[in-house]
């Protein structure tokens, strides 16, 4: 099924031009997305995956990114790529690996893991490198999604009924000043893909949302239509946290999720390690001149 490859989102959140790159006023123009993205890879490549109780779970990382993105404004100019690993063709987690400028300079760049679970099955994650290890702690559970009745027996209408529904979600983030940013939903989702697990079968979608301070991802959403046997179309959805701030998801203008700090649910991490933030390691680039 060809169109269940990695759709790539538009011109201003997805694949910028291979000579992207920092800002004048975030260091030297060498430093772009393509020089980085071998070094972002090479820390995607150190995970490994199985399904909880399913030692035999055969998950791989998708070499080529979802997206790929600047944020000028964040420590003195981000850059980064977004990777998913999957199960035959089903995500069962994302990453944004990105990196900055350590200590002002710009051919030193300080790894930063930005990791999300996506399996309705608890993962167990292991890494070839040394240091933090991420250690989800339950399965991302999906929650009915009011109000859509769509039946969707064939691939081409859930592209149809994906399309419509991803108009009616809309969120936002809280800086800890108070200060509100608008969230909004990319118009081409990220990932498509085929369902097929335990009795079901159905379609999925990966949504991003991105906001105002840049065109990384902040948040995003899993959708997925899902049918038992012969059962009717059954709508689900799942938040993806992907950013330090707090966090509110709408649908209908209805809140439906929302990332709020507490104790143990902090910037860095959520209570379920569902999410979780670090920073890895400092990698030096050379000085081309």
């Amino acid at each position: 099924m060809r169109w269940f490859q990695v759709s790539l989102v538009l011109i201003a959140f997805a694949w910028q031009s291979s000579s992207a790159c920092v800002g004048q006023d975030d260091g030297p123009t060498s430093i772009t997305l393509d020089r980085l993205l071998p070094i972002h890879l090479d820390a995607a490549r150190t995970y490994s995956f199985e399904l909880e109780g399913q030692s035999d779970s055969k998950i791989a990382l998708r070499e080529t990114p979802l997206s790929q993105w600047t944020n000028s404004r964040r420590n003195s100019g981000q850059l980064g790529h977004v990777f998913v690993w999957q199960q035959s063709q089903e995500p069962v987690a994302i990453a944004a690996i990105f990196s900055f400028p350590w200590q002002n300079d710009p051919y030193q760049r300080r790894v930063v893991h930005e990791m999300h679970a996506l399996s309705p099955i608890r993962l167990d994650v292991s890494r070839s490198d040394e240091g933090t290890l991420w250690k989800p702690q339950s399965p991302l559970d999906r929650q009915t999604l009011p109000a859509v009745t769509i039946p969707v027996p064939t691939e081409t209408r859930f592209r149809l009924a994906v399309r419509q529904i991803s108009r009616r979600f809309s969120g936002y983030c809280l800086e800890p000043s108070g200060k509100r940013w608008e969230l909004r939903v990319l118009p081409t989702p990220l990932l498509l893909y085929p369902i097929s697990r335990d009795g079901q079968s159905g379609f999925g979608a990966i949504l991003g949302m991105m906001g105002d301070l840049g065109n990384d991802l902040e948040c995003g959403i899993i959708v997925e239509a899902i049918q038992e046997n012969s059962s009717a179309t059954s709508w689900k959805f799942a938040p993806i946290r992907m950013t330090d701030k707090e966090t509110y998801l709408l649908f209908d203008k209805m809140e439906v999720w929302k990332n709020v700090r507490s104790a143990t649910n902090t910037s860095w991490r959520d209570s379920d390690d569902l999410y979780f933030r670090f920073q890895d390691k400092t990698v030096p680039i050379a000085d081309p001149n």
